[in-house]
């Protein structure tokens, strides 16, 4: 695949941030930008008229577009070393990190009961 290469992304539902969802959608992207999004027809017919190109990669399920998932695990990347020890947990607004001794000095975190799920005759 070339870079300028465009890859139009199918799906039987694509659904925008902006707008109601799409069946039997389609995203055209190329360098990681979003060119075209609408029904499948419509974004192959773009780039058609265009003379450009792609290659389609077909989805099971449904396609987000725009949707950034901001969630992440810095102690998976190359970010571990920005961790809670790197500021004072004064200046976070957090604790330090560590098991929860609830003011006990052996270092173990407090076990609780597991409530029992006792059926009762109906």
């Amino acid at each position: 695949m070339s870079p300028d290469s465009i890859t139009v992304h199918s799906a039987r539902i694509v659904v925008p941030m902006t707008a109601p969802p799409i069946l039997d959608g389609a995203v055209a992207v190329q360098h990681g930008r979003i060119l075209h999004v609408g029904e499948r027809s419509w974004v192959l017919d773009q780039l058609a008229s265009a003379g450009v190109k792609h290659i389609e990669r077909n989805w099971r399920g449904a396609i987000l577009p725009g949707l950034v998932n901001a969630h992440t695990h810095l102690q998976y990347t190359g970010m571990a070393s920005v961790g809670p020890h790197s500021m004072p947990a004064s200046t976070t607004g957090r604790r330090r990190s560590g098991p929860s001794t609830s003011g006990r000095t052996t270092g173990r975190p407090r076990r609780r009961p597991v409530p029992s799920c006792r059926s009762r005759p109906g």
